[in-house]
């Protein structure tokens, strides 16, 4: 038998939907990157994720990453956009998500490096 749909929950979620369309309506990107964060998906531990758009500098970058496992950088930076391996060493990259502070363009790609678990550099 069908569950009946109480007003209650109907109101419920036209609210929470309202909050989302009005947050977006007043802030634009920022706000709908910071309803991410606060309602994002879930990483490790249960931790949102932040959001894809947020942009560091390259000396930022490099000093919240270095000596840093890969479930650390995931909870740090989010996931990396693609990643490659050889024999000792694992490679992360991060497109559009670091900035060079000399130029203020955004670099292509930022490659977080890892060797023994750890990260060991940064490459822009």
């Amino acid at each position: 038998m069908d569950t009946p749909i109480s007003p209650r929950n109907i109101f419920s979620s036209c609210g929470a939907l309202l909050v989302v369309l009005a947050a977006l309506a007043a802030g634009g990107a920022a706000g709908g990157a910071a309803l991410w964060y606060k309602f994002g998906r879930a990483g490790p531990g249960g931790q949102a994720e932040p959001p894809a758009s947020l942009v560091y500098g390259r000396d930022d970058f490099t000093q919240l990453l270095m000596d840093k496992s890969e479930e650390d950088v995931v909870e740090a930076v989010g996931r990396p956009d693609r990643t490659s391996e050889d024999s000792d060493t694992s490679y992360w990259h991060y497109h559009r998500r670091t900035q060079d502070s000399v130029t203020n363009r955004l670099d292509d790609d930022a490659q977080v490096v890892f060797r023994g678990g750890k990260v060991v550099g940064v490459n822009y």
